[in-house]
């Protein structure tokens, strides 16, 4: 075996080991039942929104029907049920 398949080898072998260290701790099997002994109100993660997608990002305004959180993101400033409206409906 030459050198310079000693070398690749090596870089495989620790390659595929920090593969294996970096993968995320499995669960702890009593965890669900730590939780359902906790008393009201359990401490619940602070809320995420759903992230813009990088065209929207960039293009700063959607157009309609597209999906919003709030009217500013819309090019007609309206944001009915979740989506860009063209008018205000009551």
């Amino acid at each position: 075996m030459g050198s310079i398949e000693a070398a690749c080898l090596c870089i495989l072998l620790l390659l595929c080991g920090s593969e294996v260290q970096s993968q995320p701790p499995s669960p702890d099997p009593g965890f669900k039942d730590e939780i359902k002994k906790m008393e009201w109100p359990v401490f619940l993660p602070p809320y995420r929104g759903p992230r813009m997608t990088p065209f929207w990002r960039t293009v700063g305004s959607k157009p309609l029907g597209a999906y919003c959180n709030q009217g500013l993101e819309c090019t007609t400033k309206i944001c009915r049920r979740g989506q860009c409206a063209y008018l205000l409906q009551y």
